[in-house]
């Protein structure tokens, strides 16, 4: 796939061209470093490594969904990079603000963990199709051209549940504004919320009401694998503090793929909405021949990729999304029996194995 070409049109999703996701990145990063910039005072003493490390510590923050506001961030910064390092240290140990009451908390990986994956990075093998369709590229964005329904958040729904007996509606929860039940007069959410200092908090801190637009990544970085349930607003087993840890090497090692659900105000996927993994299936052999032996006689075995459950807000149009990239970019014109790939997890509630009849494929748009 050429990522240097410009969007091509989609039923459900247009994909991204080099040049836009470049000009993404390079407004986020210049976000971020204005803001660190603004906060150190000109007496500082290396003003420079002081915001170098202020960048690092705001990354970090959004991250985990941890707000720090513009007089906490003067504090830190009157401790010099020091301070300001010791913060970060701190903040890659918390687990992410709206995991924090999960039952499987999973806080930064620990140092066997990371060499578990660095292991596994070194072994993967991205089956053909994948490094046909990825190119020199690690992540393929799409900006998805149906509106996405994605859900309101659980604050948002607490919030309109405080509000509604009071009398209250919500009108635009992202501006932050609500009416009389009537709709004659408006106000303003934050001020109705002044006596409810947690639910004030969790609302200013709602990362929903600022998400902005939403796009769509598909992406075989290791690290963003690896992270599918760590320092991430859902928890799951799969997480670094989660009982099946072990799976996510394997999952790794085995190419599969992951997509996430992010706010194009958040291309370096630092605070995704969602997750989907997606998991390679193998043929499975018919009849007498094993699959070494149709090997052994030219006859590969297919792979195919098969999109699991949604972790995160679920939205129809994003699962929707993913599964008709899987089908159109790597599943085109296989079919037969598949089972997943040998040592991945296999959960109750997803499917382990799959038949596909497609013997006249449609032709995708362009190069798959």
């Amino acid at each position: 796939m050429n990522m240097g070409a410009p969007a091509t049109d989609r039923a459900d999703y247009e994909i991204l061209s080099c040049d836009t996701i470049r000009q993404m990145h390079q407004k986020f990063m210049a976000g971020v470093e204005d803001k660190a910039k603004k906060a150190v005072p000109a007496d500082c003493p290396n003003p420079d490594a002081v915001a170098e490390a202020l960048k690092a510590l705001l990354i970090a923050c959004t991250r985990k969904a941890i707000e720090i506001k513009p007089g906490e961030l003067a504090e830190i910064v009157q401790g010099g990079k020091e301070a300001v390092e010791a913060r970060i240290s701190e903040v890659k140990q918390r687990t992410h603000v709206k995991a924090a009451k999960a039952l499987q908390p999973s806080p930064a990986f620990s140092e066997q963990q990371e060499r578990e994956v660095a292991e596994a990075a070194l072994l993967r093998k991205d089956a053909p199709v994948v490094l046909n369709v990825f190119g020199d590229n690690e992540r393929i964005y799409l900006r998805p051209t149906k509106k996405v329904d994605a859900p309101p958040s659980i604050t948002q729904e607490d919030v309109d549940y405080y509000l509604w007996p009071k009398g209250y509606r919500i009108t635009d929860y992202s501006k932050g504004y609500a009416t009389d039940e009537k709709g004659k007069q408006q106000f303003r959410i934050g001020k109705l919320l002044k006596d409810e200092d947690s639910l004030y908090q969790r609302f200013m801190d709602d990362s929903t009401r600022t998400r902005g637009n939403l796009l769509f990544v598909i992406s075989r970085n290791t690290a963003d694998i690896a992270s599918m349930s760590t320092g991430r607003a859902w928890r799951s087993c799969l997480g670094s503090g989660g009982g099946n840890w072990e799976y996510v090497p394997k999952t790794i090692q085995a190419g599969s793929l992951i997509a996430y659900m992010i706010s194009e105000k958040d291309p370096d996927i630092l605070n995704p909405l969602a997750r989907i993994l997606i998991r390679p299936f193998h043929q499975e052999a018919e009849g007498q021949l094993t699959s070494i032996a149709q090997k052994a006689f030219g006859r590969d075995l297919q792979q195919i990729f098969v999109a699991g459950k949604t972790y995160g807000l679920c939205s129809d149009t994003f699962s929707a999304a993913v599964k008709q990239f899987a089908e159109e970019k790597l599943n085109q014109g296989k079919e037969g029996k598949f089972r997943l790939a040998e040592g991945l997890y296999e959960a109750d509630d997803e499917r382990v194995r799959v038949t596909r009849i497609n013997k006249e494929a449609p032709p995708g748009p362009g190069k798959p």
